[in-house]
């Protein structure tokens, strides 16, 4: 949802304005639980539904972050100059260094 709205807004017109949007909401859209896991201590909730919100919490991230490296070797495969290729791996992995 972030992804379409940053691209219609943002990036209408131009020619990969989509991807530019969906690269951009795929790091806004990561969530962070932190207010959430302070509403059910103050609630009194069970501790199994606090694991619960925080292990699907780094599933988020994980697939957040996965799907940005995704995006953006697509981004700079589309956008590099004729001759050059960029892999997934080449940018998964300067990541790392």
């Amino acid at each position: 949802m972030i992804g379409f709205i940053c691209w219609k807004l943002v990036w209408p017109d131009t020619e990969h304005g989509m991807l530019y949007g969906f690269l951009v909401g795929s790091i806004l859209a990561a969530t962070d639980p932190v207010s959430v896991l302070a509403l059910v201590k103050t609630l009194g909730a069970p501790k199994r539904l606090s694991v619960l919100i925080e292990g699907e919490s780094l599933f988020n991230d994980g697939t957040a972050v996965v799907l940005f490296n995704i995006l953006l070797a697509t981004t700079l495969a589309i956008a590099s100059p004729a001759g050059i290729e960029v892999s997934f791996m080449d940018v998964f992995t300067a990541r790392f260094e």
